[in-house]
């Protein structure tokens, strides 16, 4: 997608190919030379955002800094920083337990594990078990699978 700026204004947005049927252009596209006498400016659908406080929402084209877009960044409501938390706990959770569950072997009393390797398992497993005491659940730091 390509748009037409007049005075920093967006006039149209296409196709270019649709646009300029009649016109060959080389495999990688229009020279930048050819866009910039046409004043031609690739359209982008993103923006640089914090994706734990805030939102891209679709808009009318704009021109910023050289660019057209066709998103603008938005600040996330209580309640959807709320529910974006909540499912990131959710997700932290269920990974948590799939590593507990795969490392219950070493908590048999019958497993031939070394006393000092028992308590590098113990001491992960604690970890894994206290991972939901961590503030962020954005920033996460798990702990290290010991060496069978």
């Amino acid at each position: 997608m390509y748009a037409k700026v007049d005075n920093n204004i967006v006039t149209e947005v296409f196709n270019l190919k649709e646009k300029y049927n009649n016109v060959s252009f080389p495999n990688n596209g229009p020279s930048q030379e050819w866009l910039a006498e046409n004043n031609l400016y690739s359209v982008t659908v993103f923006k640089s955002h914090d994706k734990n406080t805030e939102k891209l929402v679709s808009c009318e084209p704009y021109f910023e800094n050289n660019q057209v877009f066709l998103v603008t960044v938005e600040q996330l409501t209580a309640e959807e920083i709320n529910s974006k938390t909540e499912s990131q706990w959710a997700n932290i959770r269920s990974a948590r337990n799939n590593m507990l569950k795969d490392s219950d072997w070493t908590a048999l009393v019958d497993v031939s594990l070394s006393t000092e390797k028992k308590s590098e398992w113990a001491i992960y497993r604690q970890a894994l078990r206290d991972i939901t005491n961590q503030q962020d659940p954005f920033d996460i730091t798990w702990p290290t699978v010991p060496n069978k």
